[in-house]
């Protein structure tokens, strides 16, 4: 689990590429969004002023867009010029960042096009996942108490530590151990709540323990079936560093390969069974 970087529209502002949008529209729909223009680009300029505290981006009133939001939500739609960003923006990330399970397909409106339908093609809030995770993740950024429940892979400081922990127990012949996942973190550790939120939201420890699962079989019959010459736990160590150069020390199968190392037996036992 790793931040990433808003895509490089090659020196386009962001007010420029909805320019752009609106230059393809038909009138009276074009004419209609270019009168609204000033006021896109002032929430634009809110937008980039808060992304060290996203929790102050509200949703204006419905009716101060009541007679525009459709146009503006329509500007997302399929249009040539926002299908080469899309495209840049998927391009950004090899798994979906907000489960590291599947690869992204799809564009994750952060700030739902709903409530907030002047960011509809603002870039800092298109966020490329899976369509599994877009689905679940909906509309509803803000708990009760108007925090919010997910990471913002462009701008929260996700810790560069290491917080998933895999452990395996109960080795037993022909059956795979007992998987215990968690997630742990350090004292007063400013984005504990929203983390333990969105994997709460996107039951990301049931998935990563199912995954895992899947994922335990194949590696026990490599571990029995190496060659009495070799070392496993060398094998599995050159996974596990693999792993943590590609996909960082909190990425699902790094804590796997991460835990089969640390618990005390398994490599042994799979070895000798």
């Amino acid at each position: 689990m790793n931040n990433i970087q808003p895509p490089d529209l090659e020196n386009i502002s962001y007010i420029d590429l909805w320019d752009k949008i609106v230059e393809s529209k038909r009138h009276p729909k074009r004419e209609k969004l270019e009168h609204y223009r000033e006021k896109v680009k002032e929430r634009y300029d809110f937008y980039a002023s808060h992304t060290n505290s996203l929790d102050e981006i509200l949703p204006l009133k419905p009716e101060e867009w009541q007679d525009i939001a459709d146009e503006l939500r329509g500007c997302y739609g399929n249009n040539a010029t926002f299908r080469k960003t899309k495209k840049s923006i998927l391009e950004q990330a090899l798994r979906c960042p907000y489960c590291t399970l599947n690869r992204p397909n799809t564009l994750d409106h952060y700030f739902d096009k709903s409530h907030y339908p002047e960011y509809a093609v603002f870039i800092p809030n298109l966020v490329p996942c899976c369509t599994e995770c877009n689905s679940v993740k909906g509309t509803n950024v803000f708990n009760e108490a108007q925090h919010r429940c997910f990471i913002h892979f462009y701008f929260d400081t996700i810790p560069s530590y290491k917080f998933l922990f895999v452990r395996f127990t109960d080795f037993i012949v022909d059956s795979i151990p007992q998987i215990n996942i968690s997630l742990k973190f350090r004292e007063n550790e400013p984005m504990e709540k929203q983390i333990r939120a969105h994997f709460d939201k996107l039951s990301l420890l049931q998935k990563y323990e199912d995954a895992i699962g899947d994922r335990l079989d194949v590696v026990i019959r490599e571990i029995r079936a190496t060659n009495p010459r070799s070392d496993p736990q060398e094998i599995i160590e050159h996974q596990y560093y693999s792993r943590v150069q590609h996909y960082g020390i909190n990425y699902w199968e790094t804590c796997m390969y991460e835990g089969i190392l640390n618990s005390d037996g398994f490599i042994e036992h799979y070895r000798d069974s």
